[in-house]
């Protein structure tokens, strides 16, 4: 009994070929990665320049500036990666423990900003709190989404096995 081997219908992008697709996915992916971030940056540094009391809520603060330095590092490490070498690495482990990573973060993102919410902080209001907030729940939200029905449908699967 010989096994074949299915081949993907799903070929990598060929950078080569396809130049001004890369460039503008690259873009896109850096846009989306690093604008919101840098938006958050500049909410907090002008909530501790206006000296907000009523912000500094324990470790989140710190916690969160450390967070959107990280992923824009981040981003732009891989995108130097991508220019040097022209290529994607399966770096399937790392991008686990960054997508867990990013998801706790987005949750504590989420709960500070609903945190200063329900203390009716006045000096922490703007578009970019708000922003930040719809921004991370959806970020939150969509892959929680995609997990949920990939478990709905390998379990409607399975049960059609049986």
């Amino acid at each position: 009994m010989s096994i074949k081997k299915r081949k993907s219908s799903i070929k990598p992008l060929d950078i080569n070929k396809n130049f001004h697709v890369f460039v503008f996915v690259v873009i896109l992916n850096l846009t989306l990665t690093i604008i919101p971030p840098l938006i958050g940056l500049i909410w907090l540094h002008n909530l501790k320049k206006n000296k907000c009391k009523c912000a500094d809520i324990k470790w989140y603060n710190k916690y969160i500036s450390f967070y959107f330095i990280f992923i824009i590092t981040y981003a732009l490490l891989s995108l130097l990666f991508l220019i040097i070498f022209r290529k994607t690495m399966r770096l399937s482990y790392i991008s686990l423990l960054l997508f867990i990573y990013n998801m706790i973060s987005y949750f504590i993102i989420i709960y500070y900003i609903s945190l200063l919410n329900k203390n009716k902080c006045e000096c922490s209001n703007s578009v970019k709190k708000d922003f930040l907030f719809v921004w991370y729940i959806i970020k939150l939200g969509l892959p929680l989404l995609l997990i949920f029905s990939l478990a709905i449908t390998l379990l409607l699967g399975k049960n059609k096995n049986i």
